[in-house]
């Protein structure tokens, strides 16, 4: 059929309501897959709407529709694109475009988007502004990592995401994240007194950031790579580098300077050899005086710290069982994998292993007897914050070494025995297996 744009649509609905399209193939349209004018309460499902030119799908002046358990994808547009349309439910859908935005959001207002893998082009909130608002973005994922979409919110720490979108937001931290393979790697619009630091962001679509009405936030160590335009910044004035003197490493030599960020197409020089740029980066009408000669991690040595036991003195009595305690660090440790010491000529192990707080867990299931048997890895990265306490369990197989003690204190932090239910029904509550969480860990602290 032939949309309202005079292109070719696969399926045009106009002023057309309680229609189903499931169970299609709809594709390689030179306008949009399907498109829905002034449409209400269709249901759109277990489709693949894919390769057109146009958008995926277009909803315009179209509310109270469902698209869910489909395959959408388009080659210049958006995957989805909502106009003016609000309390929609996406859900369950694999969302892609080569060009645009999995999902575009325009003066759209209430709807759900759940649950849903982007495959480059992620969420875009508006047309560089925030006029899309009240929507529940939820359970998402981006090239396999979290799309973190905040609405009005403020004091969060956001990690280990694969895109951000802070709307209305103030003193929202923003790091250790790889924003990379999406339509823009994060946005901030009317946000202010952010920190942005110590981030991958790269090869996005339209830019790497984007920031619309926003100010006073602190955008330093990042990455900005092979983005189709590194940054935009319209309006506010906002801060580029450190605001504090940081000590680093170059090329052998210590030195201590503010410290900006490392842009792939800066093109000034570097007379004293200290890693710092000597001529501003500009970013529209603001500055970054302190850009990096190259990628941030180049000025800083890793450490590595390991959460371990250690191996006991005497680890008998020692036998197969079910460990339940906690974990409190002393310092923020970043593992995902967790190392049994075994007793000496036993196949001791973990077969199970948990972390949890209020918010989240991590899991970790034994590969059997491989290889590696002793180590197993967690499902997820695991991020323990320096004095929080954590909730473990540990099914342990064969003969792990035994620490009793109802406590064991280590340089980075203790772990505490609960109760250890043997495999004979006993309990103990001084028996802590001999673990080690392997973890490495650097970031910029916020001034």
């Amino acid at each position: 059929m032939v949309g309202g744009g005079g292109y070719r649509d696969g399926i045009y609905l106009e002023s057309s309501n309680n229609n189903r399209i499931s169970d299609s193939t709809i594709s390689t349209n030179n306008g949009n897959g399907i498109e829905l004018g002034n449409s209400n309460n269709n249901y759109i499902s277990d489709s693949t709407i894919s390769t057109n030119n146009g958008n995926g799908i277009e909803l315009g002046n179209s509310n109270n529709n469902y698209i869910s358990n489909s395959t959408i994808s388009s080659n210049n547009g958006n995957g989805i694109e909502l106009g003016n349309s609000n309390n929609n439910h996406i859900s369950d859908s694999t969302i892609s475009s080569s060009k645009g935005a999995g999902i575009a959001l325009y003066d759209s207002y209430e709807n759900r988007i759940r649950n849903n893998k982007f495959i480059n082009g992620g969420l875009h909130a508006g047309s560089y502004s925030y006029d899309s608002y009240g929507n529940i973005v939820e359970d998402n994922t981006v090239n396999g990592k979290p799309l973190v979409y905040l609405e009005d919110e403020a004091d969060e720490l956001v990690r280990n995401a694969g895109q951000v979108i802070l709307v209305g937001c103030t003193n929202i931290t923003v790091m250790n994240s790889e924003l990379t393979n999406t339509n823009v790697g994060i946005e901030l619009l009317g946000s202010d007194n952010c920190l942005i630091s110590n981030n991958n962001i790269s090869s996005n679509i339209w830019g790497g950031i984007i920031l619309m009405d926003s100010n006073d936030n602190i955008i330093y160590g990042n990455n900005f790579i092979n983005n189709t335009c590194n940054a935009y910044s319209f309006g506010l004035a906002n801060i580029w580098n450190s605001t504090e003197e940081i000590t680093y490493t170059y090329k052998g030599s210590t030195y201590t300077n503010y410290m900006g960020n490392y842009w792939d197409n800066y093109t000034g020089s570097d007379a004293n050899t200290d890693g710092i740029g000597d001529t501003p980066y500009s970013i529209d009408g603001d500055e970054d005086y302190h850009p990096l000669m190259e990628p941030f991690e180049i000025y800083f040595a890793v450490p590595t710290f390991e959460f371990d036991t250690g191996q006991p003195a005497n680890p008998y009595p020692s036998i197969s069982g079910k460990f339940v305690g906690t974990i409190e660090a002393n310092c923020e440790i970043v593992t995902d994998e967790l190392y049994t010491y075994a007793c000496a000529g036993t196949g001791g192990h973990t077969e199970y292993a948990l972390i949890c707080n209020d918010t989240w867990c991590a899991e970790a299931p034994w590969g059997g007897y491989e290889r590696d048997r002793e180590k197993i890895v967690f499902n997820t990265t695991v991020v323990l914050m320096p004095h929080e306490q954590y909730n473990v369990t540990l099914i342990t197989g064969s003969y792990p070494q035994i620490h009793h003690n109802k406590t064991l204190t280590m340089p980075y932090g203790e772990i505490t025995c609960t109760k250890f239910i043997d495999a004979n029904g006993k309990v103990y509550y001084d028996w802590i297996p001999a673990i080690k969480l392997k973890k490495s860990n650097w970031e910029f602290q916020r001034s």
